[in-house]
């Protein structure tokens, strides 16, 4: 249900399922982890059918709606579940490798900041419009320390609703273009195609998921070439959003560090010790692929057919206004201030044709902040 709710991010699904009194420790981190892995395969509705993403889908929101206004975009939803599905099943064949690299992690420590800042320059210098792009870099830096390093509750969800969620929003609310109906509609991909997409994802995506503050996002920006096929991108964003998250669990398994907000959580609650094994972490993703991918299917249907049913730009509204509403609530004044500044900054590069993955500074300044004070 939480990845259905755009804005709605990982640590504060977690935060909600910790505080359930129904499972004890050992069984709420199965529990976790299983949230994990269905979050990752439904995050991608609301992007596809309200237009709103969060900050792992951000930059599939123009093939998601070039699929929607084909009156496709079932087939989208399904295209990200192909790719999370067979992501999940390689990125487990490649524990191995995995633990490998990470043995390697801690005498790496030291380079990480001056490789965050490498990695951002290098998205800078590719936009043609290089002043817009590093001036939003800093910007949503400056109000992700912000956040971070303050008192509020939940800072993240006004955080990233305002740089990715509401922008979006606002921008399909003003819209004037209708959707046409949406049909029931099945990929065209083959095997051979699938495989080596996901292939292709598996090493930016695992190096990418365990260093600090990058995510699927840059991935994917990095990976995705111009002349990348619509369908090959978006099986691609799936593989990579679910890639992430199978890669937090192994690192946390392996080295005791984690990144993922559930993951996070897991560790919380676990004392800092991964309270699975290897085979028990493998059972687990791999008995949650099927209801994971049963219950994408069935929401993305129900959406399709309240898009259908609905006038798109009340089903905006609607949604608009509940997270605003979760904002209010949960970070109180000093959210909803969060949130309209964020959401100003959000807008700049929709307005400006720029990529969104600088909005991505808002944990990788902070992130850097820290690592060279430590």
């Amino acid at each position: 249900l939480a990845g259905l709710l755009p804005g709605i991010h990982p640590n504060l699904v977690a935060s909600l399922i910790v505080a359930l009194p129904f499972l004890p420790g050992r069984e709420m981190s199965f529990f976790l982890l299983a949230t994990a892995i269905a979050n990752a395969f439904t995050s991608s509705i609301p992007a596809i059918f309200v237009g709103a993403p969060d900050a792992e889908n951000a930059l599939g929101l123009q093939p998601f709606h070039r699929y929607l206004h084909k009156g496709r975009g079932h087939e989208a939803v399904l295209m990200t579940l192909l790719g999370s599905v067979s992501a999940a099943i390689l990125t487990l064949m490649m524990i191995p490798v995995i633990a490998a690299i990470l043995q390697e992690y801690r005498s790496i420590q030291s380079v990480i900041p001056y490789a965050l800042m490498i990695i951002a320059g290098s998205f800078i210098v590719q936009e043609k419009k290089k002043k817009i792009a590093l001036i939003v870099f800093l910007l949503s830096g400056a109000i992700g320390y912000v956040a971070l390093n303050s008192s509020m509750n939940e800072p993240l969800l006004p955080l990233f609703s305002g740089l990715f969620g509401l922008p979006a929003l606002c921008d399909a609310l003003n819209a004037k273009s209708t959707n046409p109906p949406q049909q029931v509609t099945q990929p065209k991909v083959k095997a051979r195609e699938l495989l080596n997409i996901s292939a292709k994802a598996q090493g930016v995506g695992i190096i990418f998921s365990i260093l600090p503050a990058l995510g699927p996002t840059q991935a994917t920006a990095i990976v995705a070439r111009k002349n990348t096929k619509m369908k090959h991108f978006i099986i691609m964003l799936g593989a990579l959003s679910t890639i992430s998250v199978v890669a937090s669990a192994i690192t946390f398994l392996e080295i005791g560090k984690s990144r993922d907000g559930i993951v996070k959580a897991i560790e919380t609650i676990s004392h800092k010790k991964a309270p699975f094994s290897e085979g028990e972490l493998i059972a687990t993703i791999l008995i949650t692929l099927f209801p994971a991918t049963a219950a994408a299917i069935g929401s993305s249907r129900m959406m399709k057919g309240a898009v259908n049913r609905i006038p798109h730009k009340k089903v905006t509204a609607i949604v608009l206004f509940t997270i605003g509403g979760l904002i209010v609530v949960l970070s109180g004044w000093q959210g909803t201030l969060l949130a309209a500044a964020a959401t100003m900054i959000g807008f700049v590069p929709i307005r400006r044709g720029i990529r969104r993955s600088h909005l991505m500074g808002c944990l990788m300044i902070p992130t850097i902040i820290w690592y060279l004070k430590n």
